[in-house]
């Protein structure tokens, strides 16, 4: 196959790249120890600190990655749980994921 088919072949399907004014946000959110810091050290390149017992800081940590031609703003959110029989809290997280994660 020679070059020029392979260049008239992408032409017909290529589609305009839109520019966002904002970056996507992506924010990383579920129960503790399932993976989110490292998913988030892989997309981004920066270390997440990773420290799931108690008296620790509840913290949020951003970074900024390439998926595909999009630019994203990752957002790495502490772990949540919650108790099946209450809505209430057991920690802090809970409402430090609510900051980052509207509704």
């Amino acid at each position: 196959m020679s070059c020029h088919v392979v260049h008239e072949r992408a032409g017909s399907s290529a589609q305009a790249l839109r520019l966002r004014a904002r970056p996507l946000r992506v924010a990383l959110v579920g129960q503790p120890n399932v993976g989110k810091s490292v998913v988030f050290t892989r997309l981004t390149g920066r270390y997440a600190t990773v420290s799931n017992y108690p008296g620790t800081t509840v913290a949020v940590t951003t970074g900024r990655s390439l998926v595909g031609a999009e630019v994203c703003d990752v957002i790495d959110t502490p772990g949540v749980s919650m108790t099946s029989h209450t809505s209430a809290p057991t920690s802090e997280r809970p409402v430090v994921t609510a900051t980052v994660v509207p509704g």
